[in-house]
């Protein structure tokens, strides 16, 4: 049974970038690992905080494309 007070959730990000990542390594972190940004990471955790989320573990994958929806939708 869930708790109607608190829920808890797990994001598994690969790897976190500053915002404005520029340069070789941040390009190569992107490309190799799937890294996320740190503000779409931000915005995902805001979100779930708010609304909570279908799943309890979310992945990196899933991490980097809400937070892309979240940021490019301006929330």
């Amino acid at each position: 049974e869930k708790s109607k007070g608190f829920e808890s959730f797990i994001m598994r990000p690969a790897s976190v970038l500053p915002k404005a990542s520029t340069g070789l390594r941040s390009a190569f972190m992107g490309m190799t690992v799937g890294s996320i940004r740190v503000d779409e990471l931000a915005a995902v955790l805001i979100d779930t905080a708010v609304n909570g989320s279908k799943v309890q573990t979310i992945e990196n994958r899933e991490l980097v494309k809400r937070g892309r929806e979240l940021l490019s939708a301006g929330k």
